[in-house]
């Protein structure tokens, strides 16, 4: 940090109706860089000028997990807007990032398997845009039940 960034001024302000940010500076910030914090920020690509308050185009994007989906390569049966899909339980997570999460099925729902051998099963566990989430090397462990027809 030089002498000039010592007298840098930030101010973020939460609208808690809206999920949006209201934010200020004495310097220029610019969210036009490759992997800025401008989407989690709510902000499209652009440049801040100082000393004028902008509030963000879209709400923050504090979770970027709000839904967790198991998938598994076997099932059959389950459809995501009129797509087949191999997610045979998907859940919100009720505990904040970084903390354990247990879940169990409320309901246990038996999806048809989609092979007549099985030699081969993924499971993966994806978020509502369908991709993998990142546990950090952290043990997960799924319990699969399947039953013969």
């Amino acid at each position: 940090m030089n002498d000039t960034d010592k007298n840098s001024e930030i101010k973020i302000i939460p609208d808690l109706n809206t999920s949006k940010i209201s934010i200020s500076s004495n310097r220029i910030i610019s969210f036009n860089n490759t992997n800025s914090i401008a989407e989690v920020f709510g902000f499209d690509a652009k440049r801040l000028e100082p000393h004028k308050t902008y509030t963000s185009d879209h709400p923050v994007k504090i979770l970027k997990v709000n839904s967790i989906g198991i998938d598994c390569s076997v099932a059959a049966g389950s459809y995501l807007n009129g797509k087949p899909v191999h997610i045979i339980h998907q859940f919100f997570p009720t505990v904040p990032s970084g903390y354990k999460i247990v879940e169990s099925p409320q309901n246990i729902l038996y999806y048809p398997v989609s092979v007549k051998t099985i030699n081969n099963l993924t499971i993966k566990i994806i978020d509502q845009s369908r991709n993998l989430i990142n546990f950090r090397k952290e043990e997960i462990t799924v319990t699969l039940h399947i039953r013969k027809v």
